[in-house]
């Protein structure tokens, strides 16, 4: 719901700021969207009951020290993560020119994009279900697994749609001068498809206490990008097949460090413990 009044509330406001050619249209849009997230969220919590004083002080101390991990372990792979995103950028803009990088950036907002709000989305609901399942001490591997299978169907399906498509549905939609996007978007379907997949199941990665797994591989995903984007390329085509190959394999390294993880947790799983049994 919430992230339905934020949507809904960026592109109402900016498309009407737009009409009016208002200046900053696309900003105040953004800041907009965000206040009628903000806006729910508070609805949201009084219907539950919450209030907001009187102020547990030590209590607040207790839960900041407890998952002071989040923090420390977050910062800096987050930060990582929009540097990884950005280096094939720099790259071809230096090596390849301004149009090579603009025709990778429509690929980008055109297919990455939107496959990323879906997949965080799909995330924040997985992780709500990830961790009350921790807590209550039931096997994830369930879960885990009926969520893998859906996003894995749609995850083929757009693989499909990309690699058989892609540069005749970006000329179609945006016109024929924009059909290297299309070819970008056929060679780098398979990253962006096991992102995907693999993005919304890192979120059982903190309720299980391997917070710091996943910052390690955000660490090495960025050297590995940046490694490979050092080395000398002739054209874009051969470093985009080279990254895809690059991003793949970290991608499913990834993925078969969360299934192991989920693994270790239900066979710790006490043996007189019911839900276990169950």
């Amino acid at each position: 719901v919430n992230k339905i009044a934020q949507t809904t509330g960026i592109t109402l406001v900016t498309l009407f700021l737009g009409w009016l050619s208002v200046e900053a249209g696309l900003l105040w849009g953004y800041i907009a969207g965000w206040v009628a997230y903000v806006l729910v969220a508070m609805v949201q919590v009084r219907k539950t009951g919450f209030r907001y004083r009187p102020l547990e002080l030590g209590a607040m101390r207790g839960a900041s020290a407890e998952h002071r991990d989040f923090p420390l372990y977050n910062t800096l792979p987050a930060l990582l993560h929009t540097a990884t995103l950005s280096i094939p950028i720099f790259l071809i803009v230096r090596q390849f020119g301004d149009d090579t990088a603009g025709q990778l950036n429509l690929c980008r907002q055109t297919v990455l994009l939107p496959v990323t709000f879906f997949a965080t989305t799909w995330m924040q609901v997985y992780m709500q279900r990830a961790s009350r399942m921790v807590i209550e001490r039931e096997p994830v591997l369930p879960g885990l697994f009926r969520s893998l299978l859906t996003l894995t169907t749609v995850a083929v399906l757009l693989v499909l749609t990309l690699v058989l498509g892609g540069p005749w549905l970006f000329a179609l939609v945006f016109g024929a001068e924009w059909t290297m996007a299309g070819e970008f978007a056929r060679i780098l379907a398979v990253p962006i498809a096991l992102q995907f997949v693999v993005t919304p199941l890192t979120v059982l990665l903190p309720p299980l206490g391997h917070i710091k797994g996943l910052s390690i591989w955000q660490v090495l995903y960025f050297a590995v990008v940046l490694a490979y984007s050092s080395i000398p390329v002739s054209d874009v085509w051969s470093y985009l097949q080279g990254l895809a190959v690059a991003e793949s394999l970290a991608l499913a390294g990834l993925l078969i460090h969360i299934l192991r993880m989920a693994q270790r947790h239900d066979r710790d799983l006490r043996p007189d413990d019911a839900n276990a049994a169950t």
